[in-house]
């Protein structure tokens, strides 16, 4: 199995997306209710053992409404974000939780490679991600003020 792709939700009212692969599930925001996102986890057949990150793209509510719920729920679960969104945000995470990234890096969590880009947005330093694994690539712009060189660019081979 390659990579795989939901989104949760969309919009002003919240935002929450599943990159999975065989082995590795990764949300991408926190932005709806714990009880929406374990449901997503569930009609997707994601057992929340699988579940490694959720990735913070920058601090406005409607990306990080539950993410201190889903991390006290799931204790083995990592937080990334970058340290301008992590000053940002209104609420503790413990430090064993807490994953700090430049914006730009790459890392790995599972058997996925993550990308961090910047984009234009009213927050901190907002960034998006390019996922990749077995040859294939997922790239996520939302939230962007305008499609710059940069971002094209790191999205133009993605899959999806």
């Amino acid at each position: 199995m390659s990579l795989s792709f939901c989104s949760f939700s969309s919009g002003s009212s919240g935002n929450c997306y599943l990159i999975k692969s065989e082995h590795t599930a990764i949300l991408v925001d926190a932005g709806i209710s714990g009880k929406r996102i374990f449901e997503g986890l569930e009609h997707t057949d994601t057992p929340r053992e699988q579940l490694a990150a959720v990735l913070i793209t920058h601090e406005h509510s409607d990306h990080t409404k539950s993410i201190k719920t889903i991390l006290k729920k799931q204790k083995s679960l990592k937080a990334y974000a970058n340290a301008m969104t992590w000053e940002q945000l209104e609420f503790p995470v413990c430090e064993e939780q807490k994953e700090v990234f430049e914006t730009g890096e790459a890392f790995q969590i599972g058997d996925i490679d993550v990308k961090t880009f910047l984009v234009s947005h009213d927050a901190a330093e907002p960034v998006w991600y390019t996922f990749y694994s077995e040859g294939k690539q997922i790239s996520i712009v939302t939230d962007t003020g305008y499609m710059s060189e940069d971002i094209l660019s790191e999205i133009m081979e993605a899959d999806i």
